[in-house]
């Protein structure tokens, strides 16, 4: 993601209707310069403009003697929201529209498989994979991200389905920070499409120091360490050193860390032993290998805060 999205961003034809213009008009001030918008990247390569209202909300544009009646007709035409009440009053009072008016039709509702949907569950998405990297920054980036997501295009009936799916994801991400289980999120949606593999993996873990030999390691090598203290997110993050063994950053563990936290001897642990070796890992969106020890691990259950 090039540039931050913030709560002060808005999408081009949000700021459009707020200004009283065409999105025309904001498509030639962007292309003249005047007016810089923030862009999120998406996976297929599309990138999503929205504009700061923090630098551009006292922009004024020359436009003479606009017909705004005209221009909320055509708004409500191509399924813009009137989001507030206050708003809706104020056009109905100042331009006459009814109520009727400036509420979505039947025909204009859209399928359950449409891009807000799509958009959704590809944000929640990839909360998961940087909560899984213990890249906590960037996790709440996109949890933002989602959460104006859903306070600012998400409105109206026709999208009840989808608010209702984004509040329902949004709250289990909640509880799983409330739960110190943010890191062990699943995917969502088509991503959560289980992936075959044939036969079990093998992370290769190749030693910094001369005197360690490089390991070979599947998931059945792991051995849970109990331990009481609950550790959030953040902490679990500061573990994540690689000074002895770097991590196999060609083979992510995918749905192997899934199943091998199904198991019951390994749900509520966060470190493993590797099978022979004194080497504690951390599963997540890779094997990611630290240099703590057992007697670490059991120290830090005598500590409130690292």
């Amino acid at each position: 993601m090039e540039n931050m999205i913030t709560k002060s961003h808005v999408p081009i034809l949000e700021f459009a209707f707020l200004k009283m213009v065409y999105a025309t008009s904001v498509y030639s001030a962007i292309e003249k310069g005047k007016i810089k918008p923030d862009y999120l990247d998406l996976p297929n390569g599309e990138r999503l403009p929205f504009i700061d209202l923090r630098k551009y909300g006292n922009y004024k544009f020359r436009v003479h003697n606009p017909n705004k009646t005209a221009l909320i007709k055509w708004y409500i035409s191509v399924d813009y929201i009137i989001k507030t009440e206050k708003l809706k009053r104020k056009l109905m009072g100042r331009y006459g529209f009814s109520r009727q008016d400036l509420v979505k039709q039947p025909h204009q509702k859209k399928t359950k498989g449409h891009k807000s949907q799509v958009f959704t569950e590809w944000c929640y998405n990839r909360i998961v994979e940087h909560s899984r990297s213990y890249q906590y920054y960037e996790a709440d980036i996109f949890k933002e991200i989602l959460q104006k997501h859903l306070d600012c295009n998400l409105v109206g009936q026709r999208l009840k389905e989808q608010r209702t799916q984004a509040g329902i994801l949004l709250d289990r991400i909640s509880d799983a920070i409330a739960c110190c289980n943010y890191h062990k999120l699943t995917y969502f949606g088509e991503e959560n499409a289980p992936i075959k593999t044939k036969k079990m993996k093998t992370y290769f873990l190749k030693a910094i120091k001369k005197d360690l030999p490089d390991l070979k390691v599947t998931i059945k090598d792991l051995i849970p360490i109990p331990h009481i203290r609950i550790y959030s997110f953040v902490e679990l993050s500061k573990f994540l050193i690689h000074t002895n063994y770097t991590p196999d950053w060609k083979n992510p563990m995918e749905d192997e860390y899934d199943k091998f936290y199904r198991a019951k001897k390994n749900q509520n642990i966060n470190f493993f032993r590797v099978k022979g070796t004194d080497l504690i890992v951390m599963p997540g969106t890779f094997l990611y290998t630290t240099t703590l020890t057992e007697q670490d691990i059991k120290a830090l259950d005598n500590y409130n805060t690292l």
